[in-house]
């Protein structure tokens, strides 16, 4: 299990927007993030909260390309680009992003999947499930059985990738909390994530709950900021790998995972963050992978002793009193013969 860095690049986003707006303010915020752990770095320049609009495709690279070049050229850790767009992913690519993150699956942009299928370094492309536009999405939240479901749209949008030329080692699948899924929804699919991967074939899954409203809803908060705690529950079904027997705790801004077999760009130790810019004191928890206690060894089993001859057999009850007479009784007659002969 891996940890993924959310940086909204947005002044709308429902739990940081405007935070990340200054580039420089982004570096730091991705400069705690690599210190305190994170395995992936995923840039946003849309923000896709339910009732929001898209910016003009000019407005999303200038958000976009700059902090990729800067982050790609400062830190060896993956980057990710969550965008909808093929000219987004083709110029994120070339600034050095690693991933594609579409929620749409490929459904927005009709050139999008045959721009990752042209990919000769080919990296990671994220897939998921959404219903509609963000800003129709909610009225959209409609399911008998929503793991199922939700299950066999995606699967059809990997359909659509493979046939665009995409491998199948390169792709993630996204069950898309919170997009057209009401809390019940969300609830009954982070309970389901094991059958989820099962019906997607068993592809690597990446799942978003950080901040989100139904968290809100389920820990009585109303501010999305508060809601790390509920973010750290809402993960804990997806964290824990019985193979490696570890798990990461989860930090502030930090709501993503990515399980093993996503692409990383390289294996290479992750460079330092510069000694002259210290990280914000906003994120204290260490990102780390914390292994679990070693069982005690057993207590070594004693062979039980041989036992020489036939030991006496003992009965399990005591003698009633009139069995006790009796005995002495047939004792007495037999010394009284005994001593008669």
């Amino acid at each position: 299990t891996s940890i993924m860095g959310v940086i909204n690049l947005t002044p709308d986003s429902f739990s940081d927007g405007g935070v990340n707006v200054d580039t420089d303010a982004a570096l730091r915020n991705a400069e705690a993030m690599v210190t305190h752990g994170v395995d992936y770095l995923d840039v946003g320049g849309e923000s896709t909260r339910p009732g929001s609009t898209p910016p003009s495709l000019h407005e999303e690279l200038d958000r976009v390309l700059p902090l990729v070049e800067r982050l790609s050229t400062t830190f060896d850790v993956p980057i990710s680009v969550d965008t909808r767009r093929s000219e987004v992913a083709l110029a994120a690519r070339d600034a050095g992003a690693a991933c594609t993150n579409d929620v749409s699956g490929g459904a927005y942009d009709a050139e999008m999947l045959r721009v990752l299928a042209d990919d000769d370094q080919q990296r990671g492309v994220v897939l998921m499930h959404m219903r509609g536009e963000p800003s129709t999405m909610n009225s959209l939240a409609s399911y008998e059985d929503v793991v199922a479901e939700v299950s066999v749209e995606l699967r059809e949008r990997v359909t659509a990738a493979l046939d665009a030329g995409i491998c199948p080692w390169r792709i993630v699948v996204d069950p898309g909390i919170g997009f057209a899924k009401n809390t019940e929804h969300n609830v009954a699919l982070l309970r389901n994530l094991a059958q989820f991967k099962r019906n997607l074939g068993n592809l690597p899954v990446l799942v978003g709950a950080s901040r989100k409203r139904f968290l809100g809803d389920l820990a009585g908060e109303a501010d999305a900021s508060k809601r790390d705690a509920a973010t750290a529950g809402a993960c804990l079904p997806g964290c824990v790998d019985p193979q490696r027997g570890r798990h990461h705790p989860l930090c502030p801004n930090v709501g993503r995972w990515m399980q093993p077999g996503a692409p990383r760009a390289s294996s290479e130790p992750r460079a330092a963050p510069s000694p002259s810019r210290s990280a914000p004191t906003a994120t204290t928890t260490r990102c780390s992978t914390i292994p679990t206690a070693p069982r005690p060894a057993p207590p070594p089993k004693r062979r039980p002793r041989a036992r020489r001859g036939r030991s006496r057999r003992r009965r399990a009850t005591p003698r009633s009193a009139s069995a006790t007479r009796s005995a002495r009784a047939r004792r007495r007659s037999r010394a009284s013969v005994d001593g008669s002969r």
